[in-house]
C-alpha cells in the first residue's frame, strides 16, 4: 500500500461501490429508479446482502465521514485529536483542521440498495439536475490506524498518510523548520552578544 491514499482506501472490506450496471451484476436486480427525496447512494454492504437475518432491521456503522445537511465535510480542530502521536504530527505540519467521523444508522434495506442517477442524459428537469449535484450517503470506513493521520491538501482534502513514511519522504514540517531556525538565530545572537558585535 502506498503511504498516501484517499478515504476510499479505508472503506470497510464488504462495502462495494456500484453503478447501475454493476448493481445488477451484484444483486441480479435492476437498480431502483432515482429517489429525489433521498441523498444519492453508490455503495452496497455485501455482508448484509448475503445474510440479512444476521443484521435485523437496522445497521449501525461507527465511522462515516461527518457531513452537514448539504453534504460538506465537517472539520474539527486538530488539537482535539486524542492520539498524542497524531496530534504531534498535526502540530509538526501545521495542520489546524481535520475531517471527523460519526456513526450512521441505516435500515438494512438501505444498506443493500443504491440511489443512483440514470446513465442516460436527462434534460429539462431542474429538480433532477439539482439532485445529481447533491450529496451522497457517506460510506463506512475503518478507523485510522495508530500509524495513520489525515493530511488535507488542496488536491485531496480527505488524504490519509502513514505518518512515519510521510515524514521520511517529506522531511520536517514548517513548525519544526521554524523552531530549528529560531534556535540557530538564538545561538547566533548569543554569540554576537558575547563578542559584543
Amino acid at each position: 500500500m502506498p503511504f498516501i491514499y484517499d478515504l476510499k482506501t479505508l472503506a470497510l472490506p464488504q462495502i462495494k461501490f456500484t453503478t447501475r450496471a454493476t448493481y445488477k451484476l451484484l444483486t441480479g436486480l435492476d437498480a431502483p429508479a432515482p429517489d429525489l427525496t433521498q441523498d444519492q447512494k453508490n455503495w452496497v454492504d455485501t455482508a448484509v446482502l448475503a445474510a440479512p437475518a444476521d443484521y435485523g432491521r437496522r445497521v449501525t456503522y461507527l465511522n462515516v465521514l461527518a457531513q452537514d445537511a448539504n453534504g460538506a465535510t465537517l472539520w474539527t480542530d486538530a488539537t482535539n485529536e486524542p492520539n498524542p502521536t497524531r496530534r504531534a504530527f498535526y502540530a509538526q505540519y501545521n495542520i489546524q483542521q481535520v475531517p471527523t467521523f460519526e456513526p450512521l444508522e441505516l435500515l438494512a434495506t438501505q444498506a443493500v440498495s443504491v440511489n443512483l442517477g440514470l446513465e442516460i442524459a436527462v434534460g429539462g428537469n431542474p429538480a433532477y439536475a439539482a439532485w445529481t449535484n447533491g450529496p451522497y450517503v457517506p460510506f463506512p470506513v475503518r478507523p485510522l490506524d495508530p500509524t495513520e493521520a489525515f493530511y488535507p491538501s488542496p488536491f485531496d482534502p480527505l488524504q490519509v498518510v502513514v505518518m512515519a513514511e510521510y515524514q521520511q519522504q517529506v522531511g520536517p514540517g514548517p513548525s519544526v523548520v521554524s523552531d530549528t531556525l529560531n534556535l540557530v538565530l538564538a545561538g547566533v545572537n548569543a554569540i554576537k552578544a558575547k563578542l559584543g558585535v
